[in-house]
């Protein structure tokens, strides 16, 4: 059967084996079949992260600010992900989602729903607040094969 189609690729591009390019050359792979990540999702190694790039952004003293909330939350969303990318958690992609929003004394509801494989994929979240201004962040690690 190899020999058949090298016989066919031969005619279809008119060059023999010694001929042709060594990155023409057809490279095979095996199946894994291996269905577990190596480095699977660490929750505790992903809150660090989460702590440690908020206290960069915000502290007690940081004052609401519309313009600025946008893009604090862009920058600390984008910061958090590569952070936990960094970690090299294998077969997942990363979801961050950074709210901010200003203090009023009025309540707050967010919602975020997804599908997701309840023994693969996780999320993690975490909360700052201060006197002025609420922050929260949901990370999610979903499994891909």
């Amino acid at each position: 059967m190899d020999t058949l189609i090298k016989d066919v690729y031969d005619v279809l591009t008119n060059k023999t084996e010694n001929e042709l390019p060594a990155q023409d050359k057809l490279v095979k792979y095996q199946n894994t079949y291996r269905l577990e990540s190596k480095n699977p999702f660490n929750e505790n190694q992903a809150l660090t992260v989460i702590k440690n790039e908020t206290m960069k952004y915000l502290n007690n003293e940081t004052r609401y600010n519309p313009d600025e909330a946008t893009r604090i939350a862009a920058a600390m969303s984008l910061s958090i992900r590569d952070g936990i990318y960094d970690l090299d958690f294998e077969r997942y992609k990363i979801v961050c989602i950074v709210e901010i929003g200003e203090k009023k004394d009025q309540g707050i509801m967010s919602i975020a729903r997804f599908l997701r494989d309840f023994n693969r994929d996780k999320y993690v979240y975490s909360n700052f607040e201060n006197h002025h201004l609420f922050a929260t962040i949901m990370v999610g690690a979903f499994y891909y094969e």
